[in-house]
């Protein structure tokens, strides 16, 4: 689903949590082929995950990770 407003839009994709197994309390999902695709990303790139909380909402923001 995309939005736009202005200069800015938002693009949105659901996916699904799956258990890492094991102990763990850890989830695994899949990056979005358009996430893929915007940050040319491949097989064993990082990626950094931020949470924001602004206003009672929270956020999670990925950008790659810079070398």
């Amino acid at each position: 689903m995309v939005s736009v407003e202005g200069n800015d839009y938002t693009m949105r994709t659901f996916t699904r949590l799956v258990s890492t197994g094991g102990t763990s309390r850890s989830l695994r999902t899949t990056v979005p082929q358009w996430v893929i695709e915007h940050f040319s990303l491949s097989v064993g790139d990082e990626v950094n995950w931020a949470l924001q909380v602004e206003d009672g909402e929270m956020r999670l923001v990925v950008t790659p990770k810079k070398d």
